[in-house]
């Protein structure tokens, strides 16, 4: 979830900035004073590192590459995330997308969408999604001209094949 607000800026005016002006507001604590939720060393707020989204989403992904994903394994995984933000439930036969790049089947193209959109802003899983999944590519604006990519700790270029 992002916000406009508080002591967020552009990147440059003030230390701890976002580049869009936008902060990420997952872990705000709003029983915090504002002052105390705008300082990095005062906003005590615990962060997982490892929750039970991710578990689900890896579960699922692992049984549709095995080729072995149910309608009961999507309903106890995926479903469950897809209920809590108001979406329809997945199938194991979702509509074809045209968007579908990856040469993978439409199960998993969803379920990597579903992934992409869960766990946005939390810890690189993007990044790190795109390296298992051979697709770092996607990353590069010179050959994906609608892609913007800042390489903020150095960590372009990686190998593209593991």
């Amino acid at each position: 979830m992002a916000f406009r607000g508080h002591a967020y800026s552009r990147a440059g005016v003030a230390p701890f900035t976002a580049s869009t002006g936008y902060g990420v507001a997952k872990f705000d604590n709003t029983s915090l004073d504002l002052y105390n939720r705008n300082q990095i060393g005062t906003a005590y707020t615990d962060a997982p590192i490892y929750w039970l989204s991710i578990i689900y989403l890896n579960y699922a992904e692992a049984k549709a590459e095995l080729g072995t994903l149910t309608q009961l394994d999507l309903n106890n995984t995926i479903n469950k995330l897809q209920a809590r933000a108001g979406l329809p439930d997945m199938t194991t036969t979702p509509a074809d997308d045209p968007a579908n790049n990856m040469g993978v089947s439409n199960l998993i193209w969803e379920i990597r969408r579903c992934r992409r959109c869960e766990l946005m802003f939390d810890n690189w899983y993007r990044y790190w999604d795109l390296i298992r999944w051979h697709q770092l590519e996607l990353l590069d604006s010179k050959k994906h001209p609608n892609v913007f990519w800042v390489p903020i700790w150095k960590m372009w270029p990686i190998l593209k094949k593991l």
